[in-house]
């Protein structure tokens, strides 16, 4: 018996990239598209008439949404969201702010910053919010914690009067005692951010410094490039849609509230700073990114960059927030998933382009990181 296919609506923003990368996280599991049929929405754009038609209903809703009263939350039909749920009303997968500040703060102290600017927006209550979290971790390590709100939907031309809209930032700037590090949960905040202090004639990293959130675009071109933190979109992805087929199947949840850790931060100008130390890691992460698919080990790494293992790896775990063992794994996983899309090659011709000998280590290895085999990645993409 041939089960009828399950209507979904996706319903994002659609005015950055990480939206995309949640999607593509939906579409990795495998047979995901023989079982569902998706149609995709902008939360901002559409009411309750518009994914509700006579011609078409959903099934299920996967969407990401966080603030309370929306037209989402009085629905009777299954419902995941992929970012906090106000008063637990749907399951959902997201990602664990403790964590994310956990590598924010560990990121900053470990390049000598003591004083942190977080930067807020304005009218957007999070419970608890990000300063909330980030201020036991602060004054664990005697870091001065300040708090700032700037509105939603600044552009390029509010740049010259951003001290104006946000008196605090322009406060922390001028009054600075010490290097000022500042944190934007997102990147297009944190390019303005860093256009203002260019502006202003601010040494980047060296007086103050930038890390922003997503890893988008506009963290790489950022002038000087934005450091910024790494979600794990996929794999929250590949958790919400998982989780809503087992709601549209009427089975129970192992989780129904799961929380993701960051991936880390992908280190670039705005924070990292000139000493041996610091370039040793920028060197590091470009060997890495060369020779992960050759099959570089953290013993050849250590050895090329003439230093000890144990300081090495302390200090790229504290400005990375993943191990140089790691950062390998993830370069030769993308490598992989690219390989995977965009040839035929069989499994034991394209394992020697990822480092591997052996075609079973590969296969081994793939569904370790990725959660499915390279056989099922490839057949669920190319559907």
């Amino acid at each position: 018996m041939i089960e009828t296919r399950k209507n979904v609506a996706i319903i994002l923003e659609d005015d950055y990239e990480r939206p995309f990368r949640l999607i593509d996280g939906i579409l990795s599991s495998p047979g995901v598209r023989e079982r569902c049929a998706f149609r995709k929405f902008s939360i901002y754009k559409i009411d309750k008439e518009d994914v509700f038609t006579d011609e078409w209903k959903p099934d299920g809703i996967i969407t990401c949404y966080s603030k309370p009263n929306h037209w989402l939350e009085d629905l009777d039909i299954p419902v995941v969201n992929m970012t906090g749920t106000p008063e637990n009303k749907y399951p959902s997968v997201g990602t664990d702010m403790r964590s994310l500040v956990a590598t924010v703060v560990e990121h900053f102290d470990s390049l000598g910053f003591k004083h942190i600017l977080c930067l807020d927006t304005e009218g957007f209550t999070i419970v608890p919010s990000m300063t909330d979290l980030m201020q036991p971790v602060c004054d664990a390590r005697g870091i001065k914690l300040t708090r700032a709100t700037m509105p939603d939907g600044l552009g390029g031309h509010d740049v010259a009067n951003l001290g104006e809209i946000c008196p605090t930032l322009e406060d922390c700037v001028e009054n600075r005692t010490e290097p000022l590090a500042i944190f934007s949960l997102h990147d297009l905040r944190g390019r303005l951010v860093t256009d203002y202090l260019v502006s202003k004639k601010v040494q980047i990293p060296q007086e103050v410094a930038i890390l922003g959130c997503f890893d988008s675009v506009d963290a790489k071109l950022c002038d000087p490039p934005l450091s910024s933190i790494v979600l794990r979109d996929i794999q929250i992805g590949a958790r919400g849609i998982a989780k809503l087929e087992k709601l549209m199947a009427g089975e129970p949840l192992d989780t129904e509230h799961e929380l993701v850790p960051v991936h880390g931060v992908r280190v670039r100008g705005s924070t990292l700073g000139q000493s041996k130390g610091d370039l040793e890691i920028l060197r590091a992460r470009s060997i890495i990114r060369e020779r992960a698919r050759e099959g570089i080990t953290v013993d050849m790494l250590v050895s090329e960059i003439n230093v000890s293992r144990s300081t090495f790896e302390k200090r790229f775990i504290a400005l990375t927030g993943q191990s140089p063992a790691q950062e390998i794994r993830s370069v030769r996983l993308d490598w992989a998933r690219e390989l995977l899309l965009t040839t035929d090659l069989p499994m034991a011709q394209l394992a020697p382009l990822v480092g591997f000998m052996d075609r079973r280590a590969f296969v081994v290895f793939f569904k370790r990181e990725a959660g499915v085999t390279p056989t099922e990645f490839r057949q669920a993409n190319r559907a």
